[in-house]
């Protein structure tokens, strides 16, 4: 679900990385593990959940099952504001994103490629994947230009609305209710057809 942006972020803790921190997120946030910043280790990161994507690329031989958390879905984990995103790589190249970007496409942050971790040797360890083979409009130099590989940080500014991890409530929600009037309903014909036949 989407609010408003509030007065002040990062009013939740969340648990601390207990392993080495692969990506420091910062920005607006309503969610921290510090108060100030998202630190974030592979376990924290693999709690999110996982998504494949199997896809081509300009930097792999065929196509690729790539592993990974989607933007979108750490974006709401956090409590994310704004509509731009620094991406930063440990080799301190940069790239601005729109947060449409994440919003619009399954974009993930790949931790796996082909089952295996990925290694600040093959682009590791967090390498930004949009769906390239899903949309031909992607495969272009803007968007390559975009997915950053060997990514360590990620800034998120901008006026925007907020994503929250409510959205996946309040689509359960809206499933029950409509199952619920759904049963209603079928049980309302019933009552009128076995009416109509005592009659």
């Amino acid at each position: 679900m989407l609010s408003s942006v509030p007065s002040a972020y990062a009013d939740h803790i969340l648990p601390a990385a207990e392993g080495p921190v692969i990506l420091t997120v910062t920005g607006n946030l309503q969610q921290t593990t510090d108060g100030h910043q998202a630190l974030l280790d592979l376990a924290l990161l693999e709690s999110i959940g996982l998504t494949t994507i199997v896809t081509t690329t300009p930097w792999h031989q065929g196509r690729v099952k790539f592993e990974g958390v989607l933007v979108r879905d750490l974006m709401a984990h956090l409590g994310v504001a704004g509509r731009m995103a620094t991406v930063g790589a440990l080799n301190q190249y940069q790239a601005d994103t729109p947060v449409a970007d994440f919003l619009d496409h399954d974009v993930i942050l790949a931790l796996k490629a082909n089952g295996n971790y990925l290694s600040v040797r093959d682009k590791g360890p967090v390498f930004i994947i949009y769906p390239f083979d899903r949309d031909e409009n992607l495969r272009n130099e803007t968007y390559f230009a975009r997915s950053v590989w060997q990514v360590n940080s990620m800034r998120f500014f901008g006026d925007g609305a907020i994503l929250h991890n409510e959205k996946h409530w309040w689509n359960m929600e809206t499933i029950l209710l409509a199952a619920v009037a759904a049963a209603i309903v079928l049980l309302a014909v019933f009552l009128f057809l076995s009416r109509a036949r005592k009659s």
